[in-house]
Order: structure tokens, then C-alpha cells, then sequence
């Protein structure tokens, strides 16, 4: 039956991710010159503004509703911000969630991306790669600055998005690292369903779908006082948090 479902279901999916990768496309090419005019220091907030302007076209356009519960849990920053990682989406919704200035931490790859590299390259966000421990240690210290002048560090800890969504990847160590060497707290965020708009994993093969996505904003985790010693307790209560508002989440 299921298998059945799949295939009645299967055109109007692969009709929607088209769709979806042209908007994201058309609003991207047709935003591109103010993002590369923004795209220095002096002009990164400017930047962010068309970064929310992208994102809310991105979510008018495609039916996709955003509920952010517990938006009063957000703290003023500095603040690291660490979040299950189930879709492409939740980079999308993240424009639409924090208020203030932020940064991503994202893997190196997109570097090699057309059109997504400039953002890694100018310097608004911070690219690393973990196979490389001299790249890990200059993303960290790149980390810390950001915090220094009192910004928001976005951090996906899975990595990456894991093929057995919605059951989360163990988080790596880097987030509560630079949260405990820096004293600021982690806020963690659950997105219950990004993964049902809109799922990694092969054109003809995963859900996609608009509707409605849940978001739920925890209360920060305050990490002053806290050293290495606390960093598996921090990374595992984050881990939990997070997981606690994931339906259906197996075993």
C-alpha cells in the first residue's frame, strides 16, 4: 500500500521540487546584485536584509507555512544557536527566526557551490572543514570572534543532513566547545517537519510537499562556569532538548 501511495504521489512531488529549485533559483539570480554589493563588513547587515527579503519570497512563493513557537526564549546575543539539521529549509527558515545579526558555520563543501560560495567567501559566514584540523582550528577562532562582537553563530551539529531523518546524527563537539570557552549560552531549536516539505535525498525518491512547519525555540542553556569537563553533559542536554519535540522519533 505504501508503495502504491508512493507512486500516485511521485508526479506531484517531483512537479513540486521543480518548482521549488526554480524559485529558489529566480529569486537568487534575480537578488544577486544586491548581495554582492553587500557582500563586505561595512555592509553585512544591509546584507542580512536581503537575505530576509529572500526568504520570505521563498516561503510566500512555495506554500510552505513557518510556525516559530517560543520566540521570547531568544536571548540578546552573543549566542550560538544549534539546531537538528533535517532539510535544506532550515537554512531558509533561519532568515526568518533570528532578528539580529548571525552567522553560519557550514561545511567547506559549499564552497564549491556557483552562486551560494560568495557568501562563505566574503567573510559573512564562516566555512570549515573537519577532515582538516589547521581549517577546524581557524573556523573556531573565526567562531569566537564573531561571538566577541556580540553576534549570533548559527551551527548545525549533525554535520549534515543524515539519511534516516528525523532521527538526528550524533552532534560533533565544535558548537559547545566554543560555547564553554566563550561563556555564552546555546539556545537549541527543533524543526519537527522541514524534512516532509522538503527532503534530501534524490529527486524521485523523497517526500516533498508544501504545508505547515513547526519550529520550536528552547530555552537557553547557560554555559558560564562550565569547562572541557562539561562539554559531553552540555553536547548530550542539548542532544536530548532538541530531540524532545521530534514526533514520532523512534528508537
Amino acid at each position: 500500500m505504501k508503495k502504491l501511495l508512493h507512486w500516485i504521489r511521485l508526479p506531484f512531488m517531483v512537479l513540486y521540487k521543480t518548482y521549488f529549485v526554480l524559485l529558489f533559483f529566480v529569486y537568487l539570480l534575480l537578488l544577486y546584485p544586491f548581495f554582492v554589493y553587500n557582500m563586505n563588513r561595512k555592509n553585512f547587515k544591509r546584507g542580512m536584509f536581503w537575505f530576509r527579503v529572500w526568504s520570505w519570497l521563498m516561503r510566500l512563493s512555495s506554500g510552505i507555512i513557518l510556525r516559530a513557537h517560543g520566540k521570547e526564549n531568544l536571548p540578546k546575543g552573543p549566542y550560538i544557536l544549534v539546531s537538528n539539521h533535517s532539510s535544506y529549509l532550515d537554512i531558509v527558515f533561519m532568515y526568518q527566526i533570528i532578528k539580529e545579526h548571525f552567522v553560519f558555520m557550514g561545511k567547506a563543501e559549499l564552497n564549491q557551490w556557483p552562486l551560494i560560495r560568495i557568501f562563505f567567501r566574503s567573510g559573512m559566514n564562516i566555512s570549515v572543514n573537519r577532515a582538516n584540523r589547521k581549517d577546524s582550528h581557524r573556523a573556531l577562532q573565526e567562531a569566537r570572534q564573531v561571538l566577541e562582537e556580540g553576534k549570533v553563530l548559527v551551527i548545525f551539529p549533525e554535520g549534515t543532513i543524515p539519511n534516516h531523518t528525523p532521527r538526528m546524527k550524533r552532534f560533533k563537539n565544535g558548537a559547545f566547545k566554543v560555547a564553554i570557552d566563550t561563556g555564552v549560552p546555546i539556545v537549541p531549536v527543533t524543526f519537527t517537519s522541514n524534512y516532509k516539505r522538503m527532503m534530501n535525498g534524490g529527486y524521485f525518491k523523497a517526500q516533498a510537499s508544501p504545508g505547515i512547519c513547526p519550529c520550536f525555540i528552547h530555552k537557553p542553556i547557560q554555559t558560564k562556569g562550565m569547562t572541557d569537563e562539561d562539554l559531553v553533559a552540555l553536547r548530550e542536554q542539548t542532544f536530548e532538548t532538541i530531540k524532545s519535540k521530534i514526533p514520532f522519533y523512534g528508537n
